[in-house]
């Protein structure tokens, strides 16, 4: 929910710097704006210079830990991380298909692959590949940019999670990046374990990055 504001572009845009650190899916994020708002409209109705009133508000990002630390996260759980990726792989896999049954159309076209398609592994061999090609398009540009800008993925909003700071920050491109680099790496699996044993579910990357999934 939103409301007319007839503060100055110096205190809209604190406010906006504010609310840069606070998670988009989070409930309270609107509450957080409506409450600077009211605080700053306080102190320039009361007559205090604009830029004074922006000062005492305090720095940007520790106002919105402040507000953070007031909010009680729940950890999604494993089986919700999982089901959230499964939703987003089948969403890759759906999007890229079209130029991968164009592909499949091509090699049965090949009268030089006749004897490789007589081979029955063959279908399940492409079919891995494909899913394998989704996973690293996804890795590279989906996830991270997703996470980056709006805290979850298609697949994560579905489920109803998303992606913090340790501290409940917006995650940001950088740690939104670095925790997708097992992707990269081939080694996601082996990430992906840690989350059976860590304390709040986090994969091994998720712990260099220093992120969390939480529930909405």
């Amino acid at each position: 929910m939103t409301t007319e504001s007839h503060l100055p572009p110096a205190a809209e845009e604190y406010i906006r710097t504010v609310l840069k650190h606070i998670p988009p899916p989070l409930p309270e994020r609107d509450r957080i704006a409506m409450e600077l708002r009211s605080h700053l409209e306080e102190r320039i109705a009361g007559g205090a210079p604009v830029d004074d009133a922006v000062a005492r508000m305090g720095p940007a990002d520790e106002v919105a830990l402040e507000y953070l630390a007031q909010v009680e996260f729940t950890d999604a759980s494993v089986l919700e991380r999982t089901g959230a990726f499964v939703l987003d792989l089948a969403l890759g896999v759906m999007v890229l298909s079209p130029g991968w049954i164009g592909l499949w159309f091509l090699i049965t076209r090949m009268r030089d692959v006749e004897n490789l398609l007589a081979i029955p592994v063959f279908p399940i061999a492409f079919f891995f590949s494909v899913v394998v090609l989704a996973v690293a398009v996804l890795s590279v540009i989906y996830f991270p940019v997703m996470e980056a800008i709006y805290g979850h993925t298609l697949g994560k909003r579905l489920v109803g999670i998303y992606v913090t700071q340790e501290k409940g920050e917006a995650v940001g491109w950088v740690p939104a990046i670095l925790r997708r680099l097992p992707f990269l790496l081939e080694i996601f699996w082996i990430d992906a374990i840690f989350a059976l044993f860590t304390k709040r579910n986090q994969r091994a990357f998720d712990l260099v990055a220093r992120t969390v999934v939480v529930r909405r």
